[in-house]
């Protein structure tokens, strides 16, 4: 089964480039569309998927010159009961993946400091105010102005990702802070 993931993965990869030569915003919202569909695989165990889509989402990346000047992965935090659940964050894990391409490493800064809700079924408005005040970031000296890259799976209203970003910026207003998830959805 890995195998045939990974096939799969290497043509998502050579679809990706092509698209993105196109620019055809359909393709690369279907292209999205599976990677989600393989991130539901990625949330029932699968470790070394969610290891192989860091890889490739990180070679896509160098292409465009994304991690020119990064300097650390922070990924996002799951809550202890979530991630008992799973076994793995899955944030962490596709970190660990670029990390295997990029070099950098895995830092974890944040966590959460609230239990809340799933973000899954809610509106936007409803998703901005779960995820508002529930990460805490501690950066150590060693990491204080550096250009740090957040990981997600899936950004929708970009809610999680934003209250990170302010709690890792709270903690070093010198932080240079980007964004990577690893897709989009609705």
């Amino acid at each position: 089964e890995l195998d045939s993931l990974d096939r799969r993965i290497r043509q998502l990869e050579i679809e990706r480039e092509a698209i993105r030569r196109e620019g055809d915003k359909e393709r690369i919202a279907a292209l999205d569309k599976e990677i989600e569909e393989l991130k539901v695989e990625l949330d029932h165990g699968n470790h070394d998927l969610a290891v192989r889509l860091g890889q490739w989402a990180a070679l896509e990346a160098r292409r465009q010159g994304f991690w020119e000047g990064a300097e650390a992965l922070v990924p996002v935090p799951l809550t202890r009961w979530r991630r008992w659940q799973r076994g793995y964050n899955q944030a962490e894990m596709l970190a660990r993946g670029m990390a295997d391409v990029t070099g950098l490493p895995v830092v974890n800064l944040l966590r959460r400091t609230k239990n809340r809700k799933s973000q899954t079924h809610l509106s936007g408005e409803e998703r901005r105010r779960n995820a508002e005040g529930i990460y805490l970031a501690s950066v150590p000296n060693e990491w204080c102005g550096k250009r740090l890259v957040l990981v997600d799976d899936v950004m929708t209203t970009g809610a999680t990702l934003a209250n990170c970003a302010l709690a890792l910026q709270k903690a070093d207003r010198n932080a240079e802070i980007c964004i990577f998830p690893l897709c989009y959805a609705e």
